[in-house]
């Protein structure tokens, strides 16, 4: 096995030190496997031949924080020769100097459990206070190249491109930048030369974010540029999330970026977090928000960045101003019901609560249910995948939530029917029942029997025993024009239309006696029906206890 590792780690090693194309991912590799087979394959002498064939060749920062972290974890179960030699060789391959350190600390992306030699103090803090720490080494070594011109120079390509602790040390940057302006526009120069796929802007959020606390007015007069500026336009939505405050200097700066149009429409996106939008006005916020809804695939932004303001302003018990609750209705008055867009039921749910409250909601909810209907018709969307939003429909705007799933011809109520089956943690068992009896007095002949397909039922009170109907079952039979016609739409709920689990035979005939309780009702033709629908019933539970059986025979056989 020595022998097997051996070889692959010579060839391995040569590879690494050349300067072949896929030197770097050798040298990635060797450093993700470091720990393995120093601890386990033991093949001690070979990883030190390499690492200092590598050392000797240039910085290798991954291959030391590997050793690192082999130290820190593993250490324990070694014998003392393996430590000494493994501190000997974490001792060779150790940065020295401000951009070696950079590149280690700031611009490796390995995970902050990393052991950083001037961490070791407090290695066994929880993981928040070892995060905190390292970031504030980054700041700091961001600190001392603004103030090294040689350093920053070497580094600048990887400032730009590469993914680490680039905010922290951005923030070191433009903290104590003696020329903020010169050092953002060679970074910006530097950001145009890299190639698009490899671009990065953390760097430059930091440095903003420390400059606004610093020199306000500078940080507002490079976004000012930036709108419209041939390399930075494409990013500065990012850009302005970094300063801490959005004040309507930068309200009026995002909707001057949207008419410019260089940045694509997803960069907006990032004004859904961290509570960006908070200090916008609501006029201000409508404005933007409809801006952006304006713009192709902009909707689905605009409802993501005033979900989080509607979320921040409860949180915050603020309320809501009315520039606010007016967007929401626009935006979701517009939404188009497609497949499997994650999150979005979330948030529209949101909206939907917050902003279709009162007599202006109703045709917006009203309208919703009817596209909903016809959008899942049409296969363009599924029922199951709304639940958040005909939750917060039912809650908000009952009656015309109830108008737009279970209005029209018997084949458009099925349609509203199975959207309501599809809820998963929402039914009309929330909705007040003298709402629902209301609404359904409007048309009594239509809407009785529909309200009859949705409504849950029947329960187990107190989750044991017989299976009762529930009270607005109950009232709902007592209150029909047509009795008989609503307790067929019951008998039908009888059947699970969904999944079950266990036997379909035992499920029926615990619903089945839900007639019994009514063969004393004061209505005759109710006594009437439940008489011969006892029999046939008892007829459709028979002949699914043979085929159960049947089947039951069938899988004996196979075993």
């Amino acid at each position: 096995m020595k022998e097997w590792y051996g070889s692959a780690l010579r060839l391995a090693g040569t590879v690494a030190c050349s300067d072949a194309v896929s030197a770097s991912q050798v040298r990635a590799v060797l450093a993700k496997q470091f720990r393995g087979l120093w601890s386990r394959a033991g093949v001690h002498e070979e990883l030190e031949r390499v690492c200092r064939a590598i050392s000797e060749k240039q910085f290798w920062a991954d291959g030391w924080i590997a050793v690192r972290q082999t130290l820190r974890y593993d250490s324990e179960h070694f014998t003392p020769d393996a430590c000494v030699r493994l501190r000997a060789i974490e001792e060779i391959l150790r940065p020295v100097g401000l951009v070696q350190r950079v590149r280690a600390i700031v611009l490796s992306g390995i995970g902050h459990r990393a052991d950083f030699e001037d961490l070791d103090a407090d290695s066994d803090a929880d993981p928040q206070s070892q995060y905190e720490r390292i970031e504030g080494v980054a700041n700091q070594l961001g600190k001392a190249a603004a103030t090294d011109e040689r350093a920053f120079e070497e580094l600048v390509s990887e400032m730009v491109s590469k993914k680490g602790r680039l905010w922290s040390f951005g923030q070191g940057l433009g903290g104590n930048a003696e020329n903020p302006t010169a050092m953002w526009s060679r970074l910006t120069v530097q950001l145009a030369a890299t190639a698009e796929g490899e671009q990065c802007d953390l760097v430059f959020r930091g440095f903003l974010n420390a400059l606004y606390t610093k020199n306000p007015e500078l940080a507002n007069k490079l976004l000012d540029d930036a709108v419209e500026d041939q390399t930075l336009a494409a990013w500065y939505p990012t850009l302005q999330t970094a300063v801490p405050v959005m004040d309507q200097r930068a309200a009026r700066r995002l909707i001057r970026s949207l008419k410019v149009g260089e940045a694509p429409i997803g960069m907006y996106q990032h004004l859904a977090y961290g509570r960006a939008t908070d200090p916008i006005l609501g006029g201000q916020l409508k404005e933007l928000l409809l801006e952006i809804a304006g713009r192709p695939g902009g909707g689905d932004v605009a409802a993501e960045i005033l979900s989080a303001r509607l979320h921040s302003d409860k949180s915050q018990k603020t309320g809501y101003a009315p520039e606010v609750i007016d967007v929401g209705r626009e935006l979701i008055g517009q939404f188009a019901f497609t497949k499997n867009r994650q999150g979005e039921d979330y948030r529209l749910g949101e909206i939907a609560e917050a902003c279709l409250v009162g007599e202006k909601g109703a045709p917006i909810a009203r309208d919703l249910g009817r596209r909903l209907k016809q959008a899942v018709s049409r296969n363009e969307t599924y029922e199951f995948e709304h639940d958040e939003l005909i939750g917060a429909l039912l809650k908000v705007q009952p009656a015309a939530t109830l108008d737009g799933l279970l209005v029209g011809d018997a084949r458009d109520v099925m349609r509203g029917v199975r959207i309501i089956d599809g809820l998963h943690r929402h039914s009309l068992s929330a909705v007040p029942e003298n709402v629902l009896l209301v609404w359904c007095d409007q048309d009594a002949c239509a809407r009785y029997p529909a309200i009859a397909c949705a409504i849950p039922i029947s329960h187990i009170p107190g989750g044991t025993g017989e299976r009762k109907w529930t009270p607005t079952a109950l009232r709902l039979l007592d209150k029909a024009p047509d009795r008989v016609e609503v307790l067929k739409q019951f008998v039908r709920q009888f059947h699970p239309r969904g999944g079950w689990s266990g036997s379909l035979t035992a499920i029926l005939e615990s619903n089945a006696k839900l007639l019994d309780q009514l063969e004393a009702h004061h209505d005759s033709t109710v006594v009437d029906f439940v008489r011969d629908e006892k029999v046939r019933f008892a007829r459709v539970i028979e002949e699914e206890r043979r085929w159960e059986a049947e089947k039951d025979r069938r899988d004996e056989r196979f075993e």
